[in-house]
């Protein structure tokens, strides 16, 4: 998005950090590509059902490497059970699923999203912007249903 977020955010340069030299490190490629496939799971796409399954392996993997041993996203992002009440970034949990991401245009400045860093988006149910139905709808559209 065209957040301040967006902008040389700390997880803009925690990445390139983190991610520096991936090109020629085939080990490192394939660890965030099961990061990556863990976190598109929690979207639960219908049309992704049939990938999901035959990446299961590929899943779990990923899932662990969110954690300390990985990647610490951990460290900033909530994702299933993990879940401690300090974390610093958007709640992972089911993200892309359609009740993230009609909770997320419902109320973006929620504490489990952006909290008090939310600088734009707006809260489309909670300021009655939109129904609920027509977010529902853009849910589905963005989900590809």
């Amino acid at each position: 998005g065209n957040t301040a977020h967006a902008k040389k955010s700390k997880m803009e340069k925690f990445l390139e950090d983190e991610l520096d030299g991936i090109d020629d490190d085939q080990a490192l490629r394939k660890e965030v590509d099961q990061l990556i496939k863990a976190i598109s799971a929690e979207a639960k796409l219908p049309s992704q059902v049939k990938l999901d399954a035959a990446d299961k392996a590929a899943i779990e993997a990923g899932r662990e490497l969110f954690f300390e041993d990985g990647f610490s996203c951990v460290d900033c992002h909530a994702l299933g059970d993990w879940n401690s009440d300090d974390y610093s970034a958007p709640d992972l949990t089911g993200y892309g699923s359609r009740k993230w991401l009609l909770d997320i245009m419902d109320d973006p400045a929620h504490e489990r999203f952006y909290g008090s860093k939310n600088d734009r988006m707006p809260a489309f149910g909670k300021d009655e912007k939109l129904t609920r139905k027509q977010m529902e709808q853009i849910a589905g559209w963005l989900r590809g249903e």
